[in-house]
């Protein structure tokens, strides 16, 4: 595990719950900030006037491309996707005749598409055959991030800490985000599952992935700080009182990004770092508190 791991998996974290968090103009704008620093000639299509934009929210001239990018907040209605779809295509075939390639950019916080919006996209594909016509949800538009530089990347999503910093925690970081989160409001009292599983089943059965696993490893050192802390505290009821905490946590979190596993890893990490900010050394801690409460089962499937 180096630097340039832990940058790249600390990055796909932060794509991931950008990609899930945002929606309408701010994701189209997220999708341009990326196609930018991806394609030299990319042009976003402002609308203009009565002509809009020509049905093209985006375009590569040097391979004819044009993109229509989806995002609605509320997520992606079938009927209303295949409309916009629909008439989108057949406008840009009009003010475009020599398009060579048409993707549909989406974004939905469930995760996927629905059926008739992958019949509808296999159909225009069958009827214009001279035009590639595909689609780029998350992992495709994670693949066109994962071409960039680390310093392209870090242009748009930040520094992530550096390992480094990692030495530099000591156990009051744990200490003030420990009490942090105890003085969170507690809701109805019910019983923690401290039961220890194989983290690696446990991480497989939530659907987590690579890059969990590395910032879970990075922080691994700091978890017997929290231990140690939570075991040698005055008050008896603070452990108790810290895992219902995080259970909160999660549970608000998870109606949110409930099909997005490594978003909402990354939410409660960056929930807790604040409001010091992800860059901090403070991530680390608190992806420890996380890793910890994770190894416990407190939060996420057993």
């Amino acid at each position: 595990m180096n630097r340039e791991e832990i940058q790249l998996a600390w990055h796909e974290l932060r794509f991931r719950l950008d990609w899930t968090r945002l929606a309408g103009s701010d994701f189209q704008r997220f999708f341009e900030e990326i196609m930018g620093k991806v394609e030299t000639d990319f042009v976003p299509v402002t609308p203009s006037g009565q002509a809009g934009d020509h049905k093209s929210d985006g375009y590569i001239p040097s391979t004819k491309h044009h993109f229509q990018v989806y995002a609605p907040p509320s997520g992606i209605d079938s009927a209303k996707a295949c409309g916009k779809i629909t008439d989108d295509f057949d406008g840009v075939l009009f003010y475009w005749p020599d398009m060579a390639r048409w993707t549909f950019v989406w974004s939905t916080p469930r995760g996927g598409l629905p059926p008739d919006v992958i019949h509808l996209l296999d159909t225009l594909a069958q009827q214009h055959q001279t035009i590639e016509i595909d689609d780029w949800g998350r992992d495709a538009l994670w693949k066109q991030v994962g071409r960039l530089s680390d310093t392209d990347r870090s242009a748009l999503f930040g520094l992530a800490p550096g390992l480094d910093a990692i030495t530099k925690i000591d156990s009051a970081d744990v200490l003030s985000m420990l009490n942090t989160l105890a003085a969170r409001p507690i809701p109805s009292p019910e019983t923690i599952d401290f039961e220890l599983t194989e983290v690696g089943l446990k991480m497989e059965r939530n659907g987590l992935g690579d890059g969990v696993r590395l910032i879970l490893t990075a922080s691994y050192g700091l978890m017997p700080a929290v231990r140690s802390y939570l075991a040698s505290h005055p008050d008896p009821s603070f452990p108790d009182r810290v895992a219902v905490a995080l259970k909160d946590l999660y549970l608000g979190l998870e109606g949110e990004l409930d099909q997005q596993p490594d978003a909402l890893f990354g939410a409660m990490v960056e929930a807790i770092a604040n409001p010091e900010g992800p860059t901090s050394s403070r991530y680390w801690a608190a992806a420890a508190i996380i890793g910890y409460s994770f190894e416990l089962c407190d939060i996420f499937k057993k």
